[in-house]
């Protein structure tokens, strides 16, 4: 099976069992044990349009993607032709690429100084290079992604 189909099959699966969709007992059929990818393709209703090239010119395509609230821009090798949901319902959200700065002459602090707003079992990133250790908070780490620091004398990059 081409990886295409087995990953629609999957996908479909998935869906299945989200949606609680039950395949024949084994007793049912008790010369072939149906594949749980198998039954949750029988099962499912049919979907318009998914897995298939909606049968749209591409003038028709780029007019579609005129009235998306969302930039493609950063989408070169996307085929909007195929999706489940009208593409308009889709919304931008979040930083663009490369919108979030690295931290890169991190401060850090003295553990009491870190104990006003750290707990104590906050999870914490902590590198440690011939005696010269550092710890990178997660709370700090979910907002910046990356820290390039010199530790030990070493270049880092803590990510998160």
């Amino acid at each position: 099976m081409e990886l295409r189909g087995l990953l629609l099959t999957l996908a479909l699966a998935l869906i299945a069992i989200a949606c609680g969709a039950r395949g024949p007992s084994p007793a049912a059929s008790p010369s072939v044990a149906p594949t749980p990818s198998a039954t949750a393709v029988r099962e499912l209703p049919q979907l318009p349009g998914v897995g298939k090239v909606a049968p749209i010119t591409e003038e028709q395509l780029k007019e579609e993607l005129k009235r998306v609230r969302f930039s493609t821009q950063e989408w070169p090798k996307t085929n909007f032709r195929i999706h489940s949901v009208p593409l308009r319902e889709f919304r931008g959200g979040g930083p663009g690429r490369d919108d979030i700065p690295p931290i890169d002459k991190p401060k850090f602090e003295t553990v009491e100084q870190a104990d006003t707003w750290l707990d104590d079992k906050e999870p914490v990133q902590i590198v440690e290079i011939q005696g010269d250790a550092r710890a990178y908070p997660q709370q700090i780490l979910i907002w910046h992604e990356i820290v390039n620091d010199l530790v030990g004398g070493e270049p880092v990059t803590i990510t998160y």
